[in-house]
C-alpha cells in the first residue's frame, strides 16, 4: 500500500486548519478546459478543483481518485508526450488523455506513476491525429490536490513523400526531390497553382455576346493555364467561348453539345475530350490549346467573351475563373558534366581589350557548360561568388546553345586578381573556381618570365595547355605571337596588363 507523501497530508491540514473556501480553477470542468501547444510548459493547480460529474467513475489507463482540471490541445499528426514530472509539481499525479469532445470523449491513455519521474508524477505518450483535438485531465492520488508543472511536447511533422528525411517543401527547394505525385514530372519542376473566382451573373443575350475583364495583380511567369466556366443556358450548341489576355486569344467551346442545357466545365489541355450532357460537366480539353498564354506574365488583364451564335435560347454567365500554375522558382534537374570554357580551378589569362589600352582591361563575361540534360536548366540555378568580398558579377541571361550546353551572360566581367566561384543549385560549393590574372600561363597565381616558358612549352608539345592558357593575342591560335604578346605585357611597363602583375590571388577556395 502506498503512504501519501507527507506534503499532501500537510497541505490537507493546513486548509482544515484555515477553515478557508479554495477558489476553484477556471478549468475545472470538461466545458472549460484551457488550450496548451506543442512543445510549452504550463503551470497549473487542482486545489480547489472539483470532481467533474460528467467523467465520475472513469478509468482512463487509471482510475478517476481525486479531483482535477482540464486542457485541450489539436492534434498534429504525430507522437506526443505530457507529463507532470518537472520540479513545479509538488505532489502526486495522475493523467488521463481522450479524443474528442466533452460529450462524447474517448479515452486514449492515462497513467498514474511513471518509472522516470521521481515524486509519484506521471507521463504518457500516443500517437495523434490532426484532425482530432485532445483533452487532458490533471488529477491526483487517492483525494490529493497540489500544484503541477505540465509539459507537453510533439514530434516534429512534416511531409516526406520519398522518405529521405527532408520535408517535400525542402527537397523541392533543394532539388532532391523525386516525383511523389507520378505524374512524370519531378516535383520541383511543378507549377504551383493560384486560382481567381470571378462570380459575375451576367446575362447572355439571344444572337449577342458579353465580356467581362478581370485584372490580375499578380506577376509571374505563366507554366500552365485552366479556366473555369459556369453557364446556364438551354443550348450549349449556340455558344462560343473565348479567353484573351494581352496579344493572345483561344478558344475554349465552339458550339459544341447542341441542345444539351447547362455547364460547369474546367477547360485544361490535359483534360478529357467534351462529354455533353445536361448539364455539361467535368474537366475537358478546349477548342484551342490553353498553352498560347505559357511563358506569359499573369499579370494585367484577362477578358472572357461567351457569344450566343442563333436564336431562341437565352442564359447568364453565372462565373468563371483563372486556374493560373507558375513554375516553382527551382527547377534544376541537369547535372553538370563539363565546365567548358575554363577547366575547374582554372585561371583565364585572356583579356578583352585592345592592347596597351588602360582602361579596358577586364576578364571574361560569359561562361560555357555542359549537362546531361540542360532543358530544366535556368539562371537561377546559378549562385556567383567572388573572394574579394566585392559584389560579384550576375547572370543577366542564359541561353540554351544546343547539345545541353548553356552560357551563363555577366552583367560585368569577373575581376582582376579574384578568385569567381560558380555554384550550382547549390548542391555543390562550387562548380568552377575562375581566378583572371593577365599573363599567367603556368598558373602560379602570378605573371612572371617563368611564364614564358610555359608557353613555349605548350607550344612545343612538352606540356599540356588549354587553349585560354596559350592564346595570349587573342587570335584563334597558339602560335609564337602569344609569346610576343607575353613579353609585350612583362616588359612594357605602360600596358594595361602590368598594373596587374603584383597581384596575388588568393587560396582557391575549392581545389
Amino acid at each position: 500500500m502506498r503512504r501519501m507523501p507527507w506534503y499532501i497530508a500537510a497541505s490537507g491540514a493546513v486548509a482544515m486548519l484555515a477553515g478557508t473556501t479554495l477558489a476553484q480553477p477556471v478549468n475545472d470542468l470538461c466545458s472549460g478546459a484551457l488550450p496548451v501547444d506543442c512543445n510549452t510548459v504550463t503551470f497549473g493547480t487542482t486545489v480547489g478543483s472539483t470532481f467533474d460529474s460528467d467523467f465520475a467513475g472513469i478509468a482512463c489507463g487509471t482510475s478517476l481518485t481525486s479531483p482535477g482540471v482540464w486542457y485541450v490541445i489539436e492534434g498534429t499528426g504525430g507522437g506526443m508526450t505530457i507529463d507532470t514530472c518537472g520540479n513545479g509539481t509538488t505532489y502526486d499525479t495522475k493523467l488521463h488523455v481522450f479524443a474528442g469532445n466533452c460529450t462524447n470523449a474517448v479515452c486514449v491513455t492515462g497513467n498514474d506513476d511513471d518509472a522516470n519521474c521521481s515524486g509519484f508524477r506521471s507521463k504518457v505518450s500516443f500517437g495523434t491525429s490532426d484532425t482530432e483535438q485532445y483533452l487532458i485531465l490533471v488529477s491526483g492520488f487517492g483525494g490529493s490536490t497540489g500544484d503541477f508543472e505540465l509539459n507537453v511536447v510533439c514530434e516534429v511533422v512534416f511531409e516526406d513523400c520519398n522518405g529521405n528525411g527532408v520535408p517535400d517543401d525542402e527537397d523541392i527547394a533543394n532539388g532532391t526531390s523525386t516525383d511523389c505525385n507520378g505524374n512524370g514530372i519531378p516535383d520541383e519542376c511543378e507549377n504551383d497553382y493560384t486560382t481567381y473566382d470571378f462570380p459575375v451573373n451576367l446575362p447572355i443575350p439571344d444572337e449577342g455576346s458579353v465580356s467581362d475583364t478581370q485584372n490580375i495583380g499578380d506577376s509571374g511567369t505563366i507554366g500552365d493555364v485552366n479556366v473555369g466556366v459556369v453557364i446556364t443556358h438551354t443550348f450549349l450548341g449556340d455558344l462560343t467561348i473565348d479567353v484573351a489576355h494581352n496579344a493572345n486569344t483561344v478558344r475554349l467551346w465552339d458550339r459544341q453539345c447542341s441542345s444539351n442545357d447547362n455547364m460547369d466545365v474546367i477547360f485544361d489541355d490535359a483534360g478529357d475530350p467534351v462529354l455533353c450532357g445536361t448539364p455539361t460537366v467535368g474537366t475537358f480539353q478546349p477548342a484551342q490549346p490553353l498553352s498560347a498564354f505559357n511563358g506569359d506574365d499573369l499579370f494585367g488583364d484577362w477578358t472572357i467573351t461567351v457569344a450566343d451564335n442563333a436564336a431562341l435560347d437565352v442564359g447568364t454567365l453565372n462565373s468563371w475563373s483563372l486556374i493560373i500554375g507558375v513554375p516553382l522558382p527551382l527547377c534544376c534537374t541537369g547535372t553538370l558534366i563539363s565546365s567548358d570554357t575554363i577547366p575547374h580551378g582554372g585561371i583565364d589569362a585572356r583579356e578583352e581589350h585592345e592592347f596597351c589600352d588602360p582602361g579596358h582591361l577586364t576578364g571574361l563575361s560569359s561562361f560555357e557548360f555542359t549537362f546531361d540534360d540542360s532543358s530544366n536548366v535556368n539562371a537561377d540555378c546559378w549562385v556567383i561568388t567572388e573572394t574579394g568580398g566585392a559584389t560579384p558579377p550576375t547572370i543577366v541571361t542564359l541561353d540554351q546553345l544546343g547539345g545541353n550546353r548553356v552560357r551563363l551572360n555577366l552583367d560585368r566581367p569577373i575581376t582582376a586578381g579574384q578568385w569567381t566561384s560558380f555554384g550550382y543549385q547549390g548542391r555543390i560549393p562550387s562548380v568552377v573556381d575562375i581566378g583572371f590574372l593577365p599573363g599567367d600561363v603556368d598558373q602560379s597565381g602570378v605573371a612572371t618570365t617563368f611564364d614564358i616558358v610555359a608557353i613555349q612549352d605548350c607550344l612545343n608539345n612538352q606540356a599540356q595547355c588549354a587553349p585560354y592558357q596559350v592564346d595570349m593575342d587573342r587570335g584563334g591560335l597558339q602560335n609564337g605571337n602569344d609569346i610576343t604578346r607575353l613579353i609585350d605585357i612583362l616588359q612594357a611597363p605602360n600596358c594595361d596588363p602590368f598594373p596587374w602583375l603584383n597581384y596575388q590571388l588568393p587560396p582557391q577556395p575549392n581545389p
